[in-house]
């Protein structure tokens, strides 16, 4: 199973992505991912150091869109790019309760990595998560 695809179609200025993964999990893991490899190589971003994230929010959407600002967030202000996720979501058990990830990520500072893009923002616009056929995909346009 690849991790993600670019998609030319629908965005043009913006650059869009589809995730995939076996769980919501491991789709949140490889959106991440694209993320990193659209900015830089990922292949080539070593997993010399970790940064344990931890976001909380209302719904999934708004779940991913954290996740993915905080990450973008760790590469504007320590210039970390990362490769490794590991992705826990912990889904509300009441409706008081929001949805919660915590995640390890792992990589490096951007010295001598090769970049291709500035991300500027993730954005909501066209933001998708949908399982289908036991496999998920998830649906993110970046601002460059």
């Amino acid at each position: 199973m690849k991790r993600y695809e670019i998609v030319p179609e629908i965005a043009t200025a913006d650059m869009c992505f589809r995730a995939f993964g076996k769980n919501l999990e491991e789709a949140f893991a490889n959106s991440g991912y694209a993320l990193f490899d659209i900015i830089a190589n990922a292949g080539q971003i070593k997993p010399k150091v970790a940064e344990e994230i931890r976001v909380e929010s209302e719904d999934l959407q708004a779940l991913l869109f954290d996740f993915l600002s905080e990450l973008l967030y760790l590469n504007d202000t320590k210039r970390l790019l990362f490769s490794e996720f590991d992705v826990k979501i912990e889904k509300p058990k009441s409706e008081k309760e929001k949805y919660k990830l915590t995640a390890k990520a792992r990589g490096q500072v951007m010295d001598g990595v090769e970049l291709r893009n500035q991300v500027k923002a993730i954005t909501y616009h066209l933001m998708e998560i949908k399982e289908e056929k036991e496999l998920w995909i998830i649906q993110v346009i970046l601002d460059l």
